[in-house]
């Protein structure tokens, strides 16, 4: 007769034939296959969902904005929009009385306000880059007295 077993070791002797059993049906044909089809049928999705740009991020579906690439549903939408532009545009046209004087003073205001802004980061770049040849030549100029 075989000697009681302590209880750790009963313990790891079921453990370790559960595990096996496991491993045994996670080995058997069909579930192999089975597991192959859901990993299969997982990138196939995936791949339907990038080509009519969606994703899933964060557990919400969204229109991936695809940074230039063109989706299906980018594409879809865009041509929607321009129909409707289009549609709208003449009665936008008709109601849009602008005066030439009004136009011309609009568009010159915006051109001196977009020139001084672009002037002044100019200045600024420029005064940056004249500090910084200052800097580097006070700072040669100390070493050089210093290390004398």
């Amino acid at each position: 007769m075989k000697a009681p077993q302590k209880p750790i070791e009963q313990l790891r002797s079921e453990y370790e034939s559960t595990l096996r059993a496991e491993i045994e049906a996670a080995i058997l044909p069909e579930n192999v296959k089975r597991a192959v089809d859901r990993v299969i049928e997982e990138a196939a999705m995936q791949i339907i969902y990038a080509a009519l740009g969606i994703e899933k991020r964060y557990g919400q579906w969204e229109v991936d904005h695809a940074n230039g690439r063109k989706t299906a549903i980018a594409n879809a939408l865009g041509e929607h929009a321009m129909s409707l532009i289009k549609s709208a545009m003449p009665a936008f046209i008709a109601d849009f009385k602008v005066s030439q004087r009004e136009l011309k003073a609009a568009l010159k205001k915006e051109f001196n306000e977009q020139f001084d802004a672009h002037l002044e980061r100019m200045v600024r770049e420029r005064a940056r880059e004249a500090a910084e040849v200052e800097a580097t030549r006070l700072m040669d100029a100390f070493r050089e007295e210093v290390c004398r």
